[in-house]
């Protein structure tokens, strides 16, 4: 979300003619470059503490997988 957010403010900002309308699209990347950071560390830190998201994750992808095999298998 934090990205697209990013790509729309860069692009619009040619068109910005105004100072204050240059002074909000700066606050929005400021902002919209915020949420990507902190929505990155936010993972890194909730793996950190609860290593069962780790592990459901893994669980997830080898179900996911035993499915392709299987879907395989059957053709």
């Amino acid at each position: 979300m934090g990205l697209a957010m990013l790509f729309l403010s860069l692009i619009i900002r040619p068109a910005i003619k105004t100072p204050s309308g240059a002074v909000g699209d700066d606050l929005a990347i400021i902002v919209c470059l915020l949420v990507v950071v902190t929505g990155f560390i936010g993972t890194r830190v909730a793996r950190r503490i609860d290593p069962s998201l780790t592990q459901q994750a893994r669980d997830r992808r080898e179900a996911r997988e035993e499915k392709i095999r299987a879907a395989r298998a059957r053709d």
